[in-house]
């Protein structure tokens, strides 16, 4: 899977972070990853859901702008 892009919504969910990928692109969503702020804590979240990219999900940001532990998780779960 490729990043196609990353949000940041600073809290306003418990999906603080959405990682959108660029396969399976299906009527304008795509398959995505919606964290939260510690997404491996037994009250963290970590889904895979479909979204469609926009500022409705919060400020855009690069992978090398996540804190270190979300760049980590993102990896492990792609890596499953």
């Amino acid at each position: 899977m490729t990043i196609k892009s990353i949000w940041d919504n600073e809290g306003e969910t418990v999906d603080r972070y959405t990682v959108v990928f660029t396969d399976k692109e299906r009527n304008g969503l795509h398959e995505a990853l919606g964290l939260s702020n510690d997404p491996t804590s037994p009250q963290g979240f970590s889904q895979w859901t479909s979204a469609q990219e926009g500022e409705h999900l919060g400020k855009r940001l690069d992978f090398s702008d996540l804190p270190k532990h979300i760049q980590e998780h993102i990896e492990m779960r792609l890596s499953q």
